[in-house]
This record gives C-alpha cells, sequence and structure tokens, in this order.
C-alpha cells in the first residue's frame, strides 16, 4: 500500500502536567509556524496527529490506543473514516527522537502507528486560528515589504494606491454592497456556512428580521465541533461566541433583512454557523476539518472561511476539497501578513479552485485602494502561469467595516474591523445573493443556473465578471473587485485588471514579479544543492 507521509522532525523539551486530558495549544518547536495541538497522556503532554484509516478498522486503531498508557484517542469518525489521536512522536512516527536532558529514546521500526497496515494517512494536528483582525498603521510607520532574507533589484514601490489608516474610511455594510454590486434578490433558498468563533443570536434582533423575537435565520443544524454539539442538542449555547469574530462574519453576510444600513449582503440567507475556533481564536487542523466537511454534508452552497496559518496543513486541503466535490463554494480570506508573508497566501487560500480574497479600503473599484496588510501571491503571467503559490481571485472592501453584532449577553452594538477576514463574508454573502438573483448563466456549456453550477464554474464566474480596480497591481487584486450584479446577470467587463493598472500600480505589478523570481531562484538553488 502507497501511503502518503507527512512528517515533522522536531527537537522539543516535552512539558508535565497533573491535569487530566486538557487540550492545550503549547507548541512543539521553537516558532510560532508549527503550533502543535497537545493533551495530556500519562501525566505528560503529547502531540496530538489526525489519522485516516480504512475501512472497518476502527476497532484496530483502538486496540493500538490501549497498547500504550501515554496514548489517547481524542475523537473518531467512521463517516470519514479519520480519527484524533495523542501519543508520543515515535509511537506514530517511528525513528529516534531527542528528549529533555539528551537522552534518546528509540522505538522499533515497524511498530509505529503510520507503518500499520490498516493506516491511510497520518499528519500532525496543528493549530491554526482565525485571520485576526488588524490594528491599523499609518504609512508612515509602513516599510516596503521584503521577501525574507532574499535580495534581488528592488523595483520602485509607489504607495499611491495603498491604504493605510488615514485611507481607511469608515464603511457601513450599505456602502459595503454597494461596492460590490448590491443587488435586490430573495436568498432565503441559499444557505451560507460559516466556519469560525459561533454566533451570538440577539433573540432576533440582528439575525431575525431585526425585530425582537422575529425567526432566527440560523440553522438548527449549526454545530460546535469541538463539543459536538448541535443547535438542536443544546440550543443557541451550542454555537455562542465569546470571540466576536464569527459573530461579525455572520453578520455581514446575513445580519437583519429589515431594509436598514445594517443588513448582509445576503440578508434572507439561512446560515449554518459551524463553531471550530475557541473563544480564544485557536482551533485545531482536525476540528477545521471536521467542520468543513460538516458543512459540506449539510449541503452549504457556500462555505465562508475567514482563518488561516502559515502552515499548509493536508487535513484541511482535503477537508476543502471534499467540500468541492460536495458541490460548495469554498471562499477563503487572503491573509493579513504582506510585509513579512509574502509572495504567497495563508493556508487554505491556497488551495486549488477556492475563491481568495483579498482586501481594500470602502472605496467602489475605481477609487479602492489595496489594504496595506492584504496579502498577495505569485505574480500571474499573461498565460495565467503563477510563479509562486496561488493567486488572489477578487477583492473586496476589508477596511474599518461596521456590522451590528450581538455580545454574549444580548446587548448590540456597532463594530468596527479590518482585515482580510472582512472582505471575505462579503464576497461569500454576495456569491449566495448572486445565486439567488440569477436565473441561467449563459458562459455555462449546460446552461446551469448559478446556483446550480459547478464550484469550479461558480470560481470562472466570480474571477471573469470581476470589476477593474486600476489602483491595484494584479498580484494585489487577482481579477478585481468582486461584482454580485456582474456575477448573476453573467457580464465580462471588457477591460481587463491588467489592462486597467495605474502606472503606480505597474510599478508595484514589477515588485511583486521581482520578488517572486527571487524567491523563486532562492528555492531553485536550494532544491538543486540538494539534488532536487
Amino acid at each position: 500500500m502507497l501511503r502518503k507521509l507527512r512528517t515533522l522532525l522536531v527537537v522539543a523539551t516535552l512539558l508535565t502536567s497533573a491535569v487530566a486530558a486538557p487540550v492545550g495549544a503549547q507548541s512543539l518547536t521553537d516558532g510560532e509556524d508549527a503550533p502543535i495541538v497537545q493533551y495530556a497522556t500519562d501525566g505528560e503532554l503529547r502531540p496530538s496527529f489526525i489519522v485516516e484509516f480504512e475501512n472497518d478498522s476502527a476497532d484496530s486503531l483502538r486496540d493500538w490506543v490501549r497498547g500504550a498508557e501515554s496514548r489517547e484517542l481524542i475523537e473518531l469518525d467512521n463517516a470519514s473514516k479519520t480519527a484524533t489521536v495523542a501519543a508520543p512522536h515515535l509511537h506514530v512516527m517511528g525513528g529516534l527522537f531527542r528528549l529533555d536532558g539528551g537522552s534518546v529514546e528509540f522505538f522499533l521500526t515497524g511498530e509505529q502507528l503510520q507503518s500499520r497496515s490498516y493506516i491511510e494517512d497520518v499528519a500532525i494536528n496543528y493549530q491554526l486560528s482565525y485571520t485576526e483582525p488588524v490594528i491599523l498603521e499609518s504609512g508612515d510607520s509602513w516599510s516596503t515589504p521584503q521577501v525574507g532574507l532574499l535580495e534581488f533589484d528592488d523595483p520602485a514601490y509607489p504607495t499611491n494606491g495603498v491604504a493605510f489608516s488615514e485611507d481607511a474610511n469608515r464603511t457601513t455594510m450599505a456602502e459595503a454592497r454597494e461596492s460590490v454590486g448590491d443587488i435586490s434578490a430573495d436568498s432565503s433558498g441559499q444557505t451560507v456556512a460559516v466556519v469560525d468563533t459561533g454566533a451570538n443570536t440577539a433573540d432576533g434582533r440582528v439575525f431575525g428580521n431585526g425585530s425582537v423575537g422575529s425567526p432566527i435565520r440560523i440553522s438548527n443544524a449549526s454545530k460546535n465541533v469541538m463539543t459536538n454539539e448541535t443547535v438542536a442538542d443544546a440550543g443557541w449555547d451550542a454555537i455562542e461566541d465569546g470571540n466576536g469574530h464569527g459573530t461579525w462574519t455572520a453578520a455581514s453576510i446575513a445580519a437583519n433583512a429589515s431594509g436598514t444600513v445594517h443588513d448582509g449582503v445576503a440578508p434572507d440567507s439561512q446560515l449554518l454557523v459551524v463553531k471550530a475556533l475557541a473563544d480564544d481564536g485557536g482551533g485545531s487542523t482536525a476540528n477545521i476539518a471536521d467542520a468543513i466537511r460538516y458543512a459540506a454534508d449539510q449541503d452549504a452552497d457556500v462555505i465562508s472561511l475567514s482563518l488561516g496559518a502559515k502552515l499548509r496543513s493536508e487535513p484541511v486541503v482535503d477537508a476543502v476539497t471534499y467540500a468541492q466535490d460536495a458541490g460548495s463554494v469554498v471562499v477563503v480570506a487572503a491573509g493579513n501578513s504582506r510585509q513579512t508573508r509574502s509572495p504567497g497566501v495563508a493556508t487554505p487560500a491556497d488551495v486549488a479552485g477556492v475563491i481568495t480574497v483579498g482586501a481594500t479600503n470602502g472605496s467602489g473599484p475605481q477609487e479602492a485602494w489595496s489594504a496595506y496588510f492584504s496579502q498577495y501571491a505569485g505574480s500571474q503571467a499573461a498565460d495565467g502561469n503563477v510563479t509562486n503559490a496561488e493567486p488572489i481571485d477578487v477583492v473586496a472592501p476589508g477596511m474599518q467595516i461596521v456590522a451590528r453584532t450581538p455580545t454574549t449577553g444580548g446587548s448590540l452594538t456597532n463594530t468596527s474591523l479590518s482585515g482580510t477576514s472582512m472582505a471575505t463574508p462579503i464576497v461569500a454573502g454576495g456569491i449566495a445573493q448572486a445565486m439567488a438573483a440569477n436565473d441561467t448563466v449563459s458562459s455555462f456549456s449546460d446552461g446551469d443556473s448559478l446556483a446550480e453550477a459547478s464550484p469550479a464554474e461558480v470560481h470562472d464566474a466570480v474571477t471573469n465578471s470581476a470589476s477593474p480596480a486600476p489602483h491595484l497591481a494584479t498580484a494585489e487584486a487577482g481579477h478585481g473587485m468582486f461584482n454580485a450584479t456582474n456575477l448573476a446577470s453573467g457580464t465580462h467587463p471588457e477591460t481587463s485588471q491588467s489592462e486597467a493598472m495605474t502606472d503606480p500600480a505597474q510599478q508595484r505589478q514589477t515588485y511583486y514579479e521581482a520578488a517572486a523570481e527571487a524567491a523563486g531562484g532562492f528555492l531553485a538553488r536550494v532544491a538543486s544543492a540538494a539534488g532536487g
């Protein structure tokens, strides 16, 4: 049997705890790129792993776990044939591992979990987080993005077209809707899933029709994957949001339906809230993968992911692919670390076929500037080839966007946030609204409506209908500003994003292409030196 094995080699000090089996967010590495979720087993914190097993092999996996007190089965799902286990690294991956104090433990090859015949795949269970809202900075405190330690001939990087705090106009949801093509349609037949920190409901004042006691448009199938409770089982407490991030993203999609400036982009749509992140904003790759699969299994038309990480997680990638295969359109935030993490977007925004969203200030496409924090991907050549990672697909307003949100106590507040996390639900909601408004998109060969189209067809329809944003470089904007009106009607602008760029935007594009080339050249030299 051919197995895919993803191994992280680490040297660390294992912490000890007398508390029985709490979830930890401790990292086995010194850096912040690879935090690993740990659980206390046998008096020590152990790393956790996501395991894929063959059909009818759950009992074999349970037997393996029972073979040592230092192992624990955290979760097992027969439907997806996946489990989360906590155990010493050696017991799962095998090999040598240096512990604190210099002693070396050896685990016999062939006894580790990944070598068992019934195991399809093993991956480390990493800690992810939402794409944290940005505290805006002024242009005076900002420096040109760098590409690690790489050096290259540095083209000019004009900031005319890059928005900082002084360029971020406070934007209502009504203004944000107008920027991306506000359309009138009854989207009650569309379901948008929000995988985040949960949502507070405020007794219908936000997710009903704006009045106390109005029917709440959040599905009873909404679920907390960390506790395995649904709203149908445990009431609204199952998805209570002590953070506020998930509530904000849900409100920007489907708030009110009362005809006010606070209405979300698709105010009649049904919400499926899947709480996969704790109130501190963190969540394991296992929980996030479970949440994405669950949303797909509940037939979500669109899945909104305002979350991400620096380190790619194959279980999350597999879950996104599963959702796309099931017919869900997946929309993901690009990330907020342009200065330190680009070229390249956060993961899972780098998964092929997702709609990756960057952020602008609150202006319409002709006046919009690129948010200084919004990550960009590798340069995209005229033939569509990407030199480094997946490209940005579209942008939407994501600076000082105001949404009316309920707190855990039931009070309402107008909350202004910035980040690609804010732009993403605007696009997700806009797609749902366009699905409701659309009858037939003529470019689809089989004549399907947008709601019946495949995720790949919707992806192409979104990018082809985007409005050029002249002040943004192609690497920043992808195909331009998301346009729900164009998407619903099947309209394709005559001018492309690359043709519309102003001179400063073109200069930044030249900079990004040089950065991508430098990064690619460096990686190629490393691969060559390693015999790759």
